[in-house]
């Protein structure tokens, strides 16, 4: 793609952009309910989140993320989104706060808790690591992964038995899995 066409293509997307944030003020203003434009913003960070139909821009996925947490403060996949991409740029601190909200927001949701324990881990803090990979297992067993970072906690602190017992309790009927762990 040419210099003039990337530049075109900017000027377009800042055009949307700016389409999107007035269709927001002017249905406020209007009395409409602007968390009903929550989800079409939502699609659309998607969208640059991932590069479905437009190249990936990160930046403007973050953007409109934002929004929609500022139109739905309780729009819990777009907190799990921007942890998700913040966690993936090394902005642990922000990773974490959006997880925090996750939380907030699910105190069900034993992912979000692993999640947030996989920050603490990146950010040197074992302890608080630990509790959280063990909250995750408590509200939901089924979260194998949390299952596998206690365990792999436990078992570089030299608590191997206990280390054992954890990854057995998530994978007891796949020993080609436990074996493999081992070696």
């Amino acid at each position: 793609q040419s210099a003039r066409g990337r530049t075109r293509c900017r000027k377009m997307n800042r055009i949307y952009l700016l389409f999107l944030l007035l269709t927001v003020l002017t249905g406020h203003a209007m009395g409409q309910d602007p968390g009903r434009l929550a989800p079409a913003l939502f699609e659309e960070a998607q969208k640059f989140q991932l590069g479905l139909d437009r190249p990936v821009d990160i930046q403007k996925a973050y953007d409109l993320y934002m929004q929609v947490t500022q139109l739905d403060p309780e729009h819990r996949d777009a907190f799990y989104n921007l942890a998700g991409l913040c966690f993936q740029h090394k902005r642990y601190d922000l990773a974490g706060k959006y997880y925090r909200k996750v939380i907030q927001l699910d105190p069900q949701d034993g992912d979000a808790y692993n999640n947030a324990g996989t920050v603490f881990e990146k950010q040197g803090n074992l302890k608080q690591a630990h509790r959280l990979y063990r909250k995750a297992i408590q509200v939901d067993s089924t979260v194998a992964v949390a299952h596998y970072n206690l365990a792999r906690m436990l078992f570089r602190d030299g608590e191997r038995e206990a280390a054992l017992a954890t990854f057995h309790a998530q994978f007891k009927d796949d020993a080609v899995v436990i074996d493999k762990w081992l070696s």
